[in-house]
């Protein structure tokens, strides 16, 4: 005589893994940090954006940047107004170094690109040291010859 319960034994455990995945799924949609959404370049400006419960956006306009840095083990200071989210940190920040400054980074990455601007000192980094050192140069090549185009 067939009872069934095999089948029934085997659309429980089906059931129980589906709710395991969508159980694992919701809390990695939920626990996941925020992260730098990324870079862009436009004609006039460069963009940093965060995303985070509120998106934090930096417009820098080529023509406003002063000076431009890249620095190792930076003492970020303390937030005055902003996030940390597990893997970013953004928003207005104060430090010894700059004063108040607006920041935009990956943690655990010790290589940063600071811009001074008209506006203000701006501090980013992207992904891992050696894509901000590439950041960093290729700010600079393209601010020369930027610059180098607005003369000639």
């Amino acid at each position: 005589m067939y009872t069934g319960s095999g089948q029934r034994s085997g659309q429980t455990r089906n059931i129980i893994f589906i709710i395991l995945i969508f159980a694992a799924a919701t809390l990695y949609y939920i626990l996941r940090p925020a992260s730098p959404s990324g870079l862009s370049f436009g004609d006039e400006a460069m963009t940093i954006a965060a995303a985070g419960e509120e998106p934090y956006v930096i417009e820098v306009p080529y023509d406003g940047i002063t000076g431009l840095e890249q620095v190792e083990d930076l003492d970020l200071g303390r937030c005055l107004e902003g996030a940390g989210t597990g893997k970013c940190l953004y928003g207005l920040w104060e430090n010894d170094a700059f004063g108040r400054y607006r920041l935009c980074v990956w943690t655990g990455i010790t290589a940063y690109v600071v811009l001074d601007t008209a506006e203000g000192t701006v501090v980013c980094n992207y992904e891992s040291d050696a894509a901000t050192g590439s950041l960093y140069d290729a700010l600079v090549k393209f601010l020369a010859e930027r610059d180098s185009g607005e003369a000639g």
